[in-house]
């Protein structure tokens, strides 16, 4: 009986598995390749009866058990914001179902597919819900997307922080200049935007060095990838002669990226910020390895700082070649290549006023007429491999530069100025991480070489010889570090090691001096600097789901040695450092989260502070360091409280800095004519920076907007010796920065910017200028007859306050019809500068000092150009 019983089980077991099929396949929007997540999909008998149903997931995809019935049975598939849909079937396999999305009225509340999704720690935009026919690329769309903002300069911000990795299709081709990507890369190859909240790069460190960073990631259309995309761009135009070229070539594949363009204008485009080089987070070395120039020559041709369409009077060409390939064992090698000439014009009119405590004691005219030759080319080299158990990357960088000027200027002091300025440098930067069971093993290594061979040559009245200025200089920069990390549960500790080596060395000569300054015996240099940094450090973390707890101890103990062989001296210098830090972040909620962060450094400044010969940065000012050490003892305070609720499009927080400084040495500022000698001495003092902005980005659904406001005060107060006083300045300055970017409807959208700013410059308490107020508005009105058809208008203010009676005002007014009479080709006619403003006043506020200055810009233009898309 048992066994008639145990083999009907089998029976009705094997006819119920075998008498089920799966109906499976992928629900999308009708006439695009966006798959869509949450569709509920029920399956029907003839007569309505539910016979099983799925929900779709991430990728679209759904799969239901049936029984298997011999009549006609149907699919349904419903999603809020689409019109359901419902179809007969008979294959069960692969179904595609498409859904024509719609608005609909449930009492008068309209709900539409979600602009913005959130899964864990990436939020996605859906990238047509932002856009429209009028965007020419991925950067006019991120700057309308709620918490995402992009700066002047191509610094993308996410929640107020800038991102610390660009990505397309996950993969990093473009490092650092990702400015590229923003600037070239089509909005209607782009289906989302995602941002990867706290982003580990590393994936070895993932779990372990965390970050209150995100990252961004494109996320292509799948008609946009494999296959060569791009444009190419003719325009030409009037007054003066116009040109624009602009050819890109780009393919994103599985296995390999590439990004190609080459481009030139003479329109005020200013193309150079896309190679620009975003300071991104290392996680490895922090900011020891940020290299920047020393320019001891400071001559050059500047332009109106508003945007660069109105002021930037340049010739530029550039080249651009990126390429990634993805190789065996998860290894990958790219390579950047970029080369810019530029020629640039300015002419400007400046009042320079120095002030004493009590009075104006200096004041210089000048009126100044100059071009800039800039050449650079750089070079990247990169082999990476990124894994969960290791991680090696090395890359090899070079960059040739020469940027040379020529300034004639009339005034107070009738010269010309003749300076060549080259920067050239290679580096290396090696990283190893292998993890073991518990434990990390890190080498790091970056070595980075530079020549900088400057010149300064200027007349003199009444002198037939001009001065020259040599300062030639080269620097060699080493950091060469291992550490080992162990952990134990949520703690972890790290233990370092490691040398820094800077060693560098002067020449600088003044030839010819026919000026009336006593300046016989200290016309050259001729100094090397060797400074060691043997530093260990001791690193202890806590973390779990909400709070990130790390204390660093770092010791440092520097070997000096300073050369002059022009006096000739030697000055041997040792010094211990301990530099604590403190790094909390905790998360009180999902959406609500703080980052407070303490540390002491002392910084022994290098070459540059050494000098004690004189040294024209330019015709009228002269610089001198010291042959003491100078050291800087830096407290930095920092507390920033965030809030984002993507789902409501709600991005907001504050935050606040503060830092006192000490330092060993104090510039001293003397006038001899027209003049200005600025020397170092040995002088304690104190001086300190503090700040505090808010900020809040919303996405408003029901109008279609997003709308945000930067709300930032800070306070910086610096000490100088002048004609024998000591002048205690204070700057503060309040700046207030709204955008709002709407789409009434289809055909009509709004767009505005604002940026106001106050600053006071106070001298031992006494305000000398009061508060000079600027301005800067700009709105646009964009119309979208059709397809074929659209048209923009804009509308800028400018207003400057020079003095407290003296202040300028200045409007400017664009048009631009823009016709697409087939897909791949669009033409457009742009008008700038419909009022013919020539000129533009602005005005700087420094240590005791502000400059007035009127810039000539560009007048009114008209150009037309031709795009044909592929």
């Amino acid at each position: 009986m048992r066994i008639v019983f145990f083999i009907l089980i089998i029976l009705f077991y094997a006819s119920v598995t075998f008498s089920q099929i799966n109906v499976n396949g992928y629900v999308k929007e009708k006439d695009k390749d966006i798959r869509l997540e949450g569709a509920v999909i029920t399956i029907l008998s003839a007569d309505s009866t539910i016979l099983g149903y799925a929900t779709s997931n991430v990728k679209g995809d759904f799969s239901i058990e049936v029984s298997v019935f011999s009549k006609k049975y149907f699919l349904k598939a419903a999603l809020i914001g689409y019109k359901t849909q419902i179809i007969s079937i008979s294959n069960p396999n692969n179904i595609s179902l498409s859904l024509t999305a719609q608005v609909t009225q449930l009492k008068e509340v309209f709900v539409r597919p979600p602009k913005i999704i959130q899964r864990h720690d990436t939020i996605s935009y859906n990238v047509s819900s932002y856009s429209n026919v009028q965007d020419k690329n991925i950067g006019d769309v991120l700057k309308k997307l709620p918490g995402i903002d992009v700066q002047e300069d191509g610094t993308v911000l996410y929640n107020g922080k800038a991102i610390n990795k660009f990505y397309i299709e996950g993969l990093d081709m473009l490092e650092n200049r990702y400015g590229l990507a923003v600037n070239n890369v089509a909005p209607q190859d782009v289906q989302s935007v995602e941002i990867l909240e706290g982003h580990q790069p590393i994936k070895v460190l993932k779990n372990s060095v965390l970050t209150d960073r995100a990252a961004l990631n494109l996320k292509l259309k799948k008609n946009s990838k494999a296959r060569w995309l791009g444009h190419i761009e003719l325009d030409g135009g009037v007054k003066p002669g116009l040109w624009k070229t602009d050819a890109l070539a780009l393919k994103f594949t599985g296995q390999s990226q590439n990004l190609n363009l080459v481009q030139s204008n003479n329109t005020g485009e200013n193309i150079k910020t896309q190679f620009k080089s975003h300071t991104l987070e290392d996680y490895l070395n922090g900011e020891d390895n940020q290299s920047t120039q020393t320019k001891y020559i400071k001559v050059a041709a500047e332009n109106a700082p508003i945007a660069d369409e109105r002021s930037l009077l340049n010739q530029t060409f550039a080249v651009s070649s990126n390429n990634l390939k993805l190789l065996k064992n998860n290894y990958q090698i790219k390579a950047n290549f970029n080369y810019v000439n530029d020629r640039l014009s300015s002419f400007k009119n400046s009042v320079v006023n120095y002030y004493s405590p009590n009075s104006l004691e200096q004041q210089v005219i000048e009126n100044s007429v100059g071009i800039s030759r800039q050449n650079q080319g750089n070079l990247d080299v990169n082999v990476n491999k990124n894994t969960d158990k290791f991680y090696f990357n090395n890359k090899l960088s070079g960059q040739l530069l020469w940027d040379n000027t020529n300034l004639v200027t009339t005034g107070t002091n009738p010269n010309q100025q003749k300076s060549q300025v080259p920067y050239h440098y290679v580096n290396n930067d090696f990283n190893f991480i292998k993890s073991f069971k518990r434990t990390r093993l890190t080498i790091n290594s970056y070595n980075h070489f530079t020549i900088q061979p400057e010149e300064l040559a200027f007349n003199v009245p009444n002198v037939s010889s001009p001065v020259i200025q040599q300062a030639n200089h080269h620097d060699f920069f080493s950091n060469t570090n291992v550490s080992v990390n162990t952990s134990l549960h949520k703690w972890a500790m790290e233990y370092r090691v490691g040398v820094k080596a800077t060693v560098q060395h002067l020449i600088s000569e003044i030839i010819n001096n026919n000026t009336s300054l006593p300046l016989t015996d200290s016309l050259t240099n001729d100094i090397s600097w060797h400074s060691f940094d043997y530093f260990g450090s001791v690193s202890g973390q806590y973390a779990n789901d909400d709070l990130n707890l790390k204390l660093t101890l770092p010791a440092n103990f520097y070997a000096n040695e300073l050369i002059n062989s022009s006096r000739p001296t030697t000055t041997i210098d040792n010094r211990f450092y301990l530099n604590p830090g403190l790094n909390i972040n905790y998360k009180f909620t999902p959406k609500l989260s703080l980052n407070a962060r303490a540390e002491l450094t002392s910084r022994i400044i290098g070459l540059e502070n050494l000098s004690d010969g004189y040294i024209y940065e330019t015709y009228r000012n002269i610089v001198s360091g010291n042959n003491n050490i100078n050291i800087e003892h830096r407290q930095n305070y920092a507390l920033s409280i965030n809030y984002r609720s993507p789902v409501s499009a709600l991005f907001m927080g504050i935050s606040g800095t503060y830092s006192p400084i000490s330092n060993n040495y104090l510039t001293r500022r003397s006038f001899s004519d027209y003049i200005t000698i600025e020397r170092l001495i040995p002088f304690n003092n104190d001086n300190s920076t503090w700040s505090l902005s808010g900020r809040i980005s919303k996405g408003i659904d029901d109008i279609n907007a997003t709308a945000s406001i930067v709300i930032t005060y800070k306070n910086s107060t610096n000490a100088l010796l002048q004609s024998s006083q000591l002048i205690n300045s204070t700057t503060r300055s309040i700046q207030v920065s709204p955008k709002y970017v709407m789409s009434v409807n289809q055909f009509f959208n709004i767009e505005y910017n604002g940026n106001f700013n106050s600053s006071n410059l106070l001298i031992s308490n006494t305000s000398l200028t009061g508060a000079l107020i600027s301005l800067y508005q700009k709105l646009e009105l964009g119309w979208i007859i059709n397809k074929q058809l659209n048209m923009k208008a804009g509308l800028d203010q400018v207003y400057n306050q020079l003095t407290q009676t003296q202040h300028l005002s200045a409007y400017f007014a664009d048009y631009k019809v823009q016709c697409i009479p087939t897909k791949n080709i669009a033409l457009e006619l742009n008008f700038k500068n419909l009022f013919n403003r020539k000129t533009i006043a602005y005005n700087i506020i420094e240590t005791a000092s502000n400059t007035s200055n009127i810039y000539t810009i560009r007048p009114f233009n008209v150009l037309i150009g031709a795009r044909l898309n592929f």
